[in-house]
């Protein structure tokens, strides 16, 4: 059957115009577009799977870059928690110095004072 519908193929081409194609021709041109559908299949197919891969590679990507941002903070929480501790200790630190500063002061105070007195008695026993 498939040589019937040939050979009516070819008759009717050669009908057509005078033109000499023939059936074989037409047959291979299509056995050459069929080959060349099922070489871009295996393209596309190739494509596909390094378009998966690069996907498949980007997620890898985005979940390390994710976990180094979860690390980051995490870090960066723990920094904040030693500069939390640091300003606590330098408030503590100024309060000391403050009241070591008002104990110095007082004691100047004191120390004059009982410079000024010493210096009176001496002035009131030499005066005498």
């Amino acid at each position: 059957m498939e040589a019937d519908s040939r050979d009516h193929f070819e008759v009717g081409q050669q009908g057509e115009g005078g033109h000499s194609s023939s059936a074989e021709t037409i047959i291979r041109r299509l056995e050459s577009w069929s080959l060349e559908l099922v070489r871009k299949k295996y393209d596309l197919a190739a494509y596909e799977a390094n378009l998966q891969a690069k996907q498949a590679n980007l997620s890898v990507d985005r979940m390390r870059a994710e976990n180094a941002i979860e690390e980051y903070k995490k870090r960066c929480a723990i920094e904040e928690a030693k500069l939390g501790k640091l300003k606590k200790a330098l408030q503590n630190d100024e309060k000391e110095y403050k009241a070591l500063t008002n104990a110095f002061e007082s004691a100047k105070r004191d120390h004059d004072g009982v410079f000024s007195e010493l210096k009176k008695r001496v002035a009131d026993k030499v005066c005498l």
